[in-house]
């Protein structure tokens, strides 16, 4: 006797999964593109002798305009915290091995 696969499958919950997994990404990406129009964006760029900053919104209003002479700049004082890649990693490494050192003395307490 030969016997033949079932292929029956059932085809409206994988038609409605695609359906509300596309509306789902297609909303995440609207909400992303809204706040993308919403940060302000900045440029910057040399005109004649001069550095020009300019920080602007919904691509047309400016909120800041800044020129300054090339000549002019001394000393840049950058207050920012700086990220410190090697800090990051020691103290990632510090956690597993404190996690490890943990797991190790929970396996001894158990035998």
């Amino acid at each position: 006797m030969i016997t033949y696969l079932n292929l029956n499958f059932n085809f409206p919950p994988i038609i409605l999964t695609l359906a509300f997994g596309s509306l789902f990404y297609s909303g995440n990406k609207s909400n992303q593109n809204g706040y993308y129009i919403l940060v302000p964006r900045e440029e910057r760029y040399i005109e004649e002798d001069n550095l020009v900053y300019i920080e602007f919104i919904f691509n047309k209003f400016i909120l800041k305009k800044i020129k300054i002479l090339l000549l002019d700049i001394q000393d840049i004082i950058d207050s920012a915290i700086k990220f410190q890649p090697q800090m990051e990693i020691n103290k990632t490494l510090k956690l597993y091995n404190n996690f490890l050192n943990l797991m190790q003395n929970i396996n001894k307490n158990e035998s």
